[in-house]
């Protein structure tokens, strides 16, 4: 992969002003000022593009505030019809678009595919530049590419959970973008492979391999996290998310290292996986 095609960092938000994160340490949320010198900070490091919600707190109002020109990319809110979301999301926002308005709610999605892609298709007129759905399970993609208004999927993929790599290709071959999130696992993959937190101890013998994994090849768990993930082709974008400056700043540094180089990526082959209902957060709760 060439510096040219190397996907881009984008920051998530989600953690931005809320406590959201399986491993997050006993943290205050920030303030608004706090995260708007946080968003100051990121944009000084060359991120240009945030992935937002209404879900995620104020993080959509800090963000119109801070009078950055970053690129949004938001989702809808449960309970609107997709305009109305995004009108909403663009006054507090103050912008008069998006570049991506996902649709969120994805039993929705499953439940009226095509009713969402026709509302999806009145977004693209109303300050929308592209519309897409946040997946979570592999079923969706078939609803997905049967979309004509999508042309963006964001999905999750990391070093231990691959169970959408072989959908990118067909992704691709219907015009979809695809755009990553979760590559460390909600920082499980980053965390001490000894301490891990209670919802997710059903990963320790995962964890604790790929830890292992990295120790033999010398890397870092976060050198490791971002160079597999850059050695996939046909991402168009990754999503981080960072809780303090300093470790935004060793990500983007990191991904300048590993993320436009060529990643030996079958020095992770051999790791053994989890299910994919394992390394679902959303089942994390009922472990």
């Amino acid at each position: 992969m060439s510096i040219f095609d190397a996907p881009k960092l984008i920051l998530g938000t989600a953690q931005l002003v809320t406590d959201y994160g399986v491993t997050r340490p006993n943290v205050a949320v920030r303030t608004e000022s706090s995260a708007i010198q946080f968003l100051k900070f990121a944009r000084q490091l060359g991120i240009s593009t945030l992935d937002t919600a209404p879900a995620y707190g104020s993080a959509e109002q800090v963000i119109g505030g801070s009078g950055l020109p970053f690129e949004i990319h938001t989702k809808v809110e449960r309970g609107c019809t997709s305009l109305e979301s995004l009108r909403k999301s663009l006054e507090v926002l103050e912008r008069e678009e998006v570049d991506v308005l996902y649709i969120h709610d994805i039993d929705d999605f499953r439940a009226r595919p095509k009713e969402l892609d026709q509302e999806l298709e009145e977004c693209l007129d109303h300050g929308a530049r592209r519309v897409g759905v946040s997946v979570y399970g592999l079923d969706e993609i078939s609803l997905v590419v049967g979309c004509r208004n999508i042309s963006v999927v964001q999905l999750p993929l990391s070093v231990l959970d691959r169970r959408f790599l072989g959908e990118i290709p067909r992704l691709l071959d219907a015009g979809v973008s695809c755009i990553v999130r979760s590559v460390f696992l909600q920082g499980t993959l980053l965390g001490n492979r000894h301490t891990v937190p209670t919802k997710v101890a059903h990963l320790s013998p995962f964890l604790a391999q790929f830890a292992e994994a990295c120790e033999r090849n010398a890397l870092t768990p976060l050198e490791a996290c971002l160079g597999w993930v850059s050695s996939v082709s046909g991402i168009e974008s990754v999503i981080v998310g960072a809780l303090e400056e300093m470790e935004l700043a060793e990500i983007v540094d990191t991904w300048g290292r590993v993320g436009i180089g060529v990643f030996d990526h079958e020095r992770f082959d051999n790791l053994e996986l989890p299910d994919g209902w394992a390394v679902d957060p959303r089942n994390w709760a009922e472990m």
